[in-house]
């Protein structure tokens, strides 16, 4: 028996089936493709040049000085940080611009050794603010905009920054460099990678392949932000991966301090980007939790290693 011809409606509908995969893998793969490292261009457009500094309070501490500042672009970016050093006074030293988590900010170095180093350091505060709740499904891809955009200022404001300790009598311009722990480790490789300022970089809990570190940050998560987080992320992450930025730090100097067995940063990522680098290039591995801040007990290990690296490129000498 002949099978019965299929209807127009029949048709039509295995039609738009057919499309409907066809778009479904066609997004898929769209998804999965590389993207390159954004230009340095991009992020120096960004940044302009220093307009306006303001010193919003000055603290004398037993040893140094604490200054809070705002600084202000031609672009029209701001960014607030906290400066500590050593009294002003005697040679110029080495400096480092500094970005922590996101949560610490211009805090970042409340409770750190830093009164037992000669360097000036600057922490900024991130001009991005996380939503409040985790944003529904339809939300979602805005709020990825919104983070990749804020990713590049506040690379932008790091350079600022970097630009602001070069232009003080107390700096030696030609041993600054940038530092960052946990997110503001990325920032760090990507200022020290698309500007040629920085002399030195200085990673804390740091790695590459952002996809899955961001899926080892979602455990609490709600399970819809844990699958298409890291899925529909992966256009702007792979924009901003270190591991794309990382080789153009050589052959300036890179110090990479990790924890072992950081939960927040597995080891393949801190692998990955460490690999990328180039020479000269340094991983120090130590048995300290991923957060060291307001911990004296894990931070002393970790400015040792921090000293002991600024000792071997001659910008600060052994005690």
């Amino acid at each position: 028996m002949a099978p019965l011809p299929k209807s127009p409606r029949h048709r039509l509908a295995r039609l738009a089936g057919t499309a409907f995969v066809a778009l479904v893998l066609g997004a898929f793969l769209w998804i999965q493709l590389p993207r390159p490292p954004l230009p340095a261009a991009r992020y120096l457009e960004h940044k302009g040049t220093l307009h306006g500094v303001e010193v919003l309070d000055r603290t004398r501490t037993e040893t140094g000085l604490e200054e809070e500042i705002q600084l202000t672009s031609t672009t029209g970016l701001q960014v607030r940080g906290r400066l500590v050093g050593p009294e002003p006074g005697g040679p110029p030293r080495p400096a480092f611009v500094v970005m922590g988590g996101l949560a610490a900010g211009r805090r970042a170095l409340e409770g750190l050794p830093t009164g037992e180093f000669p360097v000036v350091w600057l922490a900024l505060d991130y001009p991005y603010r996380p939503p409040a709740a985790w944003p529904r499904v339809p939300n979602l891809l805005h709020e990825l905009d919104r983070a990749a955009a804020s990713a590049e200022r506040s690379v932008a404001a790091a350079l600022l920054a970097l630009e602001y300790l070069e232009s003080r009598s107390d700096v030696d311009p030609a041993r600054t460099g940038m530092a960052g722990g946990s997110l503001g480790a990325f920032v760090a490789v990507i200022a020290g990678a698309v500007d040629a300022h920085p002399d030195a970089v200085l990673v804390l809990n740091g790695g590459g392949d952002l996809p899955r570190i961001l899926r080892a940050n979602l455990k609490r998560a709600p399970w819809v932000a844990r699958v298409l987080l890291p899925l529909l992320a992966r256009p702007w992450l792979s924009r901003v991966d270190p591991v794309g930025y990382a080789p153009r730090i050589a052959p300036r100097p890179l110090l990479m301090v990790n924890a072992r067995d950081d939960p927040r940063m597995p080891e393949v990522c801190v692998q990955a980007l460490y690999d990328a680098a180039g020479e000269p290039k340094q991983l120090v591995r130590l048995n300290v939790p991923h957060e060291v801040r307001g911990r004296p007990a894990a931070a002393e290990p970790v400015a040792r290693a921090v000293r002991n690296w600024l000792e071997g490129l001659g910008w600060v000498e052994a005690p």
